[in-house]
């Protein structure tokens, strides 16, 4: 990969991580507003409590991976009010490290040219 692939590459980067920084930071987040956000919340909790995932009404249509991973990040942080800021910050990470991601696929069933192409608008999507 050339110096100025590279280059861009950070640069993609690293304002995507920004965008998605500022999001995180000016974002309404708290409380829960929506559904699918307070029913992952409560399964991760109740995963945390050593309840089990429940399978009551809409829950049973819920897959267990993303209460895993919220239940993960709870056990490491904590619940308390705090808990959807740190969720958001690690989803801002990974969001990231899918740009990272979606530059390699471009980059390999492309150029490095799609490949940067790419990466630039998965960081602003």
């Amino acid at each position: 990969m050339k110096t100025y692939h590279v280059a861009l590459l950070v640069i993609i980067l690293l304002l995507s991580l920004l965008v998605r920084l500022y999001f995180v930071q000016n974002g309404e987040f708290l409380p829960l507003k929506d559904y699918d956000g307070r029913t992952y919340d409560g399964l991760a909790r109740q995963l945390l409590a050593g309840k089990g995932f429940g399978n009551e009404g809409a829950k049973a249509f819920v897959t267990p991976g993303y209460p895993l991973f919220l239940s993960l990040i709870y056990r490491l942080t904590g619940t308390g009010e705090e808990r959807i800021f740190v969720i958001r910050l690690v989803q801002a990470v990974l969001g990231t490290v899918t740009v990272l991601i979606v530059y390699g696929l471009g980059n390999k069933l492309g150029s490095p040219a799609t490949g940067l192409l790419a990466a630039a608008l998965a960081g602003i999507y």
